[in-house]
């Protein structure tokens, strides 16, 4: 499902969406690791999205590109860890990259592993 990148604030149209929560995640990517995590990876470019539904993803698979779809301020990809598929209504999940010991905060660039 694809939403188009968000304009700027002054010039944005409110459509009617099959699904609220979706349109305001914009391009979005939600992979089942099994065992209740679910990733979502939220606000993708337009049209970048690599995978299909059903498809298995390898780590270091490019899954779309840092965009500003949907409920987006500006470009960037939002992660979120999840117990379920359904955004906003699973119970959001801990967790930690790899390379990264210290807090993160906005605007902070990072190669996440």
């Amino acid at each position: 499902m694809t939403y188009p990148t968000t304009p700027r604030p002054d010039t944005i149209t409110y459509m009617a969406q099959h699904d609220p929560i979706l349109a305001f995640l914009g391009n979005c990517v939600i992979i089942d690791h099994g065992n209740s995590e679910y990733s979502v990876l939220m606000h993708m470019q337009q049209s970048s999205v690599r995978v299909t539904v059903g498809e298995r993803v390898a780590a270091g698979q490019v899954i779309g590109r840092l965009g500003n779809s949907g409920d987006a301020f500006g470009p960037h990809v939002h992660y979120q860890l999840q117990s379920g598929p359904q955004v906003f209504r699973d119970q959001s999940l801990p967790f930690k990259f790899q390379n990264i010991d210290v807090p993160l905060s906005r605007g902070r660039y990072f190669n996440a592993k």
